[in-house]
């Protein structure tokens, strides 16, 4: 199951006295844009939702192409980023990094279904916040893409590679019925030549089709 991370305002929805924070949910802005669209809006407020988790993540700080390992744990996760508990010293480090990757799995029951899986995304350091214990630092990352659109374009690199494969084992196949066409084209010229073409015209059509597909 499922556990929201509730705000620490009374009242979420209403600013500030010091205008700091507005009326919608800064965690969805990837989401709902301007605002405008009612649907937007409400899907950013949704993405926007912080769970309550508790696993591990690496977090790979980059700086002049030297990289640095945090071995973190996970607090709370929306859709457009995370929060991770670091000691004092870590802290430092993400100071100093010009940008970072975090690597982590979404566990089944952290997150509404279909957030299962492995994630290795690029984040940027938004805000940090001092706890109450000594030497722990709360650090909020934001993902440079939402959880969604990672999970859409992991899915069509899986579907890319199955059909190419598929498609090759197809023209592999056609390529071997067809090669006693080739040896043993002067015994039956005609009849041959028909079959060679009839492999040509086949093949073609998938080729067309896949360079069609990417066009689009």
């Amino acid at each position: 199951m499922t556990h929201e991370n509730g705000d620490r305002r009374l009242l979420s929805n209403v600013p500030d006295v010091e205008a700091v924070r507005n009326n919608v949910d800064r965690r969805g802005e990837k989401i709902f844009g301007d605002g405008k669209d009612i649907q937007l809006l409400y899907e950013g407020k949704k993405g926007g939702t912080r769970y309550q988790v508790d696993f591990k993540a690496v977090l790979i700080c980059v700086k002049n192409n030297l990289k640095k390992t945090i071995h973190c744990q996970v607090k709370d996760i929306s859709t457009t980023g995370l929060s991770v508990l670091l000691s004092t010293e870590e802290s430092k480090l993400i100071k100093e990094a010009e940008y970072y990757f975090l690597k982590f799995e979404i566990l089944p029951g952290s997150m509404p279904e279909g957030y299962e899986m492995k994630v290795n995304i690029k984040a940027k350091a938004v805000r940090k916040r001092v706890l109450d214990q000594e030497d722990a630092v709360l650090c909020g990352m934001e993902f440079e893409i939402t959880l969604a659109e990672y999970a859409s374009k992991k899915k069509d690199r899986y579907s890319l590679v199955v059909a190419s494969a598929l498609l090759l084992t197809v023209t592999l196949i056609i390529v071997l019925m067809r090669a006693e066409s080739v040896i043993y084209f002067k015994f039956n010229k005609s009849l041959y030549l028909y079959s060679i073409i009839a492999a040509v015209f086949l093949l073609s059509r998938y080729f067309l089709g896949y360079y069609t597909s990417k066009s689009l």
